[in-house]
């Protein structure tokens, strides 16, 4: 199987699960940011504060969270899906709120994905119309992570990533974004266009790529737009952070409360 496609579904999976429960930030800068987008929107550095964005009627409050823990990544050996295949890594930790990402150097090359080419999507409610996405090189191994998971020192799971969620009730539209960490064999570039179309009552997508990355580790900007009323999505995924509309910061959810 070429698990290649979506490059950012765990990415997508998570805007959707934050788009009706979380009612965003209040737009305000936070402590640790590193320039601004041409958007006007900050990206958090890996050394900042971290909030709490919770789910249901525990919509994102925003309140700065104060616990530590150590930052782990879930690891997955390719095509295999057995509890075997799996190992759990530390990557950094957060102390009384601030995170501090340590990315490995490298990694064991079962753990990365070929690029190739990116397959359709095709199943009973969805088909790919339009795909030119396209990775070079081909040759190209990585590994991507869209979220990483919090153990906190009172034994607690949270995910956690750097990002923002709006949602504006007027337009039933929501605005999720993302900095994804990659790590790539080479300098990877994505770029192209693909279409999903679905039936009614479930979410086309329109996903644009233009990444550029270096050797080893580079930033992927990530922004999801979903119209609600007519159940379309727009998604961007650029090595440029004027994607971005909002602030980007670290964002604490509890992974229990899904």
């Amino acid at each position: 199987m070429n698990r290649t496609k979506p490059i950012l579904v765990a990415a997508i999976s998570i805007a959707m699960a934050l788009t009706l429960s979380c009612s965003g930030d209040d737009g305000g800068n936070s402590s640790g940011i590193d320039g601004s987008s041409s958007s006007g929107a900050e990206v958090v550095t890996e050394d900042s504060q971290a909030y709490h964005c919770g789910f249901g009627n525990n919509a994102c409050s925003m309140a700065p969270y104060t616990g530590s823990g150590t930052i782990k990544a879930l690891l997955r050996e390719q095509g295999c899906d057995n509890e075997s295949c799996m190992e759990i890594i530390d990557v950094g930790t957060v102390v009384n709120g601030i995170v501090n990402l340590q990315l490995p150097s490298s990694f064991s090359d079962k753990y990365l994905i070929s690029a190739g080419a990116p397959t359709n999507e095709e199943s009973e409610d969805c088909q790919t119309t339009v795909n030119t996405v396209q990775f070079s090189p081909e040759d190209v191994k990585f590994i991507s992570f869209p979220e990483f998971f919090l153990f906190t020192d009172d034994e607690k799971i949270y995910k956690l990533f750097a990002g923002y969620v709006k949602f504006d009730a007027s337009t039933l539209t929501s605005d999720m974004g993302a900095v994804l960490s990659i790590y790539s064999t080479k300098a990877l570039k994505i770029t192209g266009e693909m279409k999903t179309e679905c039936e009614s009552g479930i979410t086309s997508k329109q996903e644009t790529y233009n990444f550029d990355s270096e050797t080893g580790w580079s930033k992927m900007y990530h922004h999801v737009e979903v119209k609600l009323n007519t159940a379309e999505s727009f998604i961007i995924n650029s090595s440029n952070p004027s994607v971005l509309k909002y602030d980007v910061k670290w964002l604490v959810i509890d992974a229990n409360n899904q």
